[in-house]
Parts: C-alpha cells; structure tokens; sequence
C-alpha cells in the first residue's frame, strides 16, 4: 500500500484504481479471519473514492467502474459514489455481460428494484447455453487483465452472484 492508501502492483509505481479495489475486497473478506487493520481498509477506501471522476466512472472505464460498484455495494460507505456509477454505467452500457453483474448489485444495494429487474432481463438475453450449462462470454480483458476464457470464467462468476443476490 502506497503512502496516498492506493495498491500498486511494484513499490515505487503509482497506484492503481483496479488493484486497490482488488485489494480492497480481499482485505475486506479476509478480516474475519485474520489481523487486518481498519486503517489499511480505510486507506484504500478513501484513495479509492478519491479517484472517481465527476462523471462517476473510475478510470473512464466502464468494466472497471462496474467492479468498484460491486465492491461499493457490498459496503456500506459512499452511497453517493455508488448512485453516480450507476448513472455513468446506464449510459455507457448496452451489450456487456461483466458491466451488467456491477450495475445488478448496484441497484440492488440501491433499491432500484426496477432497474435491477431490467438488468436481469438484459443478463439472463446475454446467457450462452451449452451442454446443459449457462454462461457469458467476454471480448476484452476484465479489470484483472483476465481474457478469453479466464475473462468468461470470471465474468460468468460475477453474474451468478449477482443473480444470486437478485433473487435472495
């Protein structure tokens, strides 16, 4: 962790807004189970909202944005932030599965139940069925640099998160 509360990937480089949030949310669910200090957590928190542009994005990015709303919507800080991704992300999104799982959990921390029952519609038109199972695919890298297959895998898993949480 930098001195300015950001993660980056070498010490002396910049921090990085997709590696903080990274960072952030495996601290976040490793503290119940080992010493993880507050101020690390709150650091990180801090840089990051720090970084969202007044459009409300993260790094101008749509799939990055999406991964720190869903980061935002597990937490109970910055609802302001989280509303003004939503608002970004609504407009920039139209066809992108690993978007639609960030702006689901989104709206559902938000409790935009229609919004949220629209982008399960929208999920659930992106579905690929194959042997019996369901998926997504990606074109791209995620925020992770995930790609491909990796990059289906990972954005599969998000989405059935998401749907899970829809539907508790």
């Amino acid at each position: 962790q930098s001195s300015s509360g950001g993660f980056s990937y070498f010490y002396g480089e910049p921090p990085s807004v997709p590696l903080t949030a990274y960072a952030l949310e495996f601290l976040r669910a490793a503290a119940p189970y080992v010493n993880v200090e507050s101020k690390v957590i709150e650091r990180a928190e801090r840089w990051l909202l720090s970084r969202q542009a007044d459009n409300g994005s993260w790094s101008s990015s749509a799939r990055v944005t999406a991964a720190i709303a869903s980061l935002l919507a597990q937490i109970k800080a910055a609802p302001k932030a989280l509303a003004r991704a939503v608002e970004w992300l609504e407009v920039q999104n139209r066809t992108d599965p690993y978007v639609y799982a960030g702006l689901l959990q989104a709206h559902l921390k938000l409790g935009n139940k229609q919004r949220a029952a629209a982008v399960v519609n929208r999920i659930v038109e992106l579905a690929q069925s194959n042997s019996g199972g369901t998926y997504w695919t990606l074109d791209g890298e995620t925020p992770y640099h995930s790609a491909i297959r990796s990059g289906g895998t990972e954005t599969t898993a998000l989405l059935a998160q998401a749907l899970r949480a829809a539907v508790s």
